[in-house]
């Protein structure tokens, strides 16, 4: 089990890098100087990509991240450190989830209030409807539902698979 040690030097730290990151102010890795060695992990190498995002989600099957930024969604193949597509159709994203067995990735878009279901194979929209959430979304496999909520209200939406 992974456990959070809140440091919040480092934190602030890494949300000023990002923030530069994002804005375009700061190219490359980020230094790993002030990485806590705490716990079982250990930096092992900085790797770049040459897109900025907020958001990402791994699939173990494919060895593939998939994540979500302003210029859409990109996966990453992390076998070979490369981009092996970029979609635009969804600008502006935010959280996102992956149902791994279905092929099919879910996208909070920022400010429109609405899920977008992508197909991870094509890179197009399958379908979309209202969810009025900004902040999170979380595909729960065994349940096969999809939670998506928002930071500002105390409830979480479920929406169940329909088979």
């Amino acid at each position: 089990m992974t456990q959070f040690i809140s440091r919040r030097r480092l934190h602030v730290a890494f949300v000023v890098a990002g923030l530069a990151l994002e804005a375009g102010l700061l190219s490359g890795s980020i230094s790993a100087q002030g990485v806590s060695s705490d716990g079982p992990y250990r930096l092992a190498r900085n790797d770049g990509f040459n897109y900025a995002s907020g958001a990402h989600v791994y699939d173990a099957s494919l060895n593939r991240l998939y994540s979500s930024g302003t210029g859409g969604i990109y996966q990453t193949d992390l076998g070979t450190m490369k981009l092996v597509s970029r979609s635009t159709a969804i600008r502006s994203t935010g959280s996102i989830s992956l149902d791994a067995a279905r092929g099919e990735l879910y996208v909070l878009a920022l400010h429109d209030n609405a899920m977008h279901v992508m197909d991870v194979t094509t890179g197009k929209v399958i379908r979309s409807f209202d969810a009025p959430a900004w902040f999170n979304v979380v595909y729960e496999p065994t349940k096969g539902e999809l939670y998506y909520l928002r930071g500002d209200k105390e409830e979480v939406v479920v929406a169940a698979q329909v088979v």
